[in-house]
């Protein structure tokens, strides 16, 4: 790994609203997150202004979340044609209703895949894994993970950021 170094900046809104989402459910949640980024004198800096929830075709379990790409898609389209200097940035999602501490060899391959394909812009690809939630407070008390893929490869391994 390079001697770059992460910035990472979470709206107090988004915070709000992926915790309500890993509170209200029983199974994995998340979404795609969507905010901006630069990368400035060595540092990337990430903005996660919101993110777009699974879908209504989304397929969740304790295990597994499979979401709707197609609705996601169609809605970040609709937030770009509204403000183009807004960036898919990375996903969220969560394994408090499993216990698993870390990403899987699976969601680590999704998002290697997602920020290898061309149509994914942002240098970085951010991963937040929410592994707890208190229902009192839990915006502030959420526990969660980050990571970053590039080209392929993990950059930097969640336990590192």
């Amino acid at each position: 790994m390079s001697s770059e170094r992460y910035s990472i900046t979470i709206r107090r809104g988004a915070l709000v609203r992926i915790a309500r989402a890993v509170a209200a459910s029983s199974t994995e949640t998340g979404g795609k997150l969507i905010g901006r980024y630069d990368v400035t004198e060595g540092t990337a800096h990430f903005v996660v202004l919101d993110y777009i929830d699974s879908g209504p075709r989304a397929e969740s379990s304790t295990t597994h979340l499979a979401p709707d790409g197609q609705y996601q898609e169609a809605v970040f389209q609709l937030l770009e044609n509204y403000d183009g200097s807004l960036e898919h940035i990375g996903t969220w999602h969560s394994h408090h209703c499993n216990g698993l501490q870390s990403l899987s060899q699976g969601d680590m391959t999704g998002y290697v895949e997602t920020a290898a394909n061309p149509r994914y812009s942002p240098p970085y690809f951010l991963a937040i894994l929410v592994t707890a939630s208190r229902r009192q407070n839990a915006a502030c008390r959420t526990t969660s993970s980050h990571g970053m893929a590039s080209t392929g490869k993990w950059t930097t391994p969640p336990s590192a950021l």
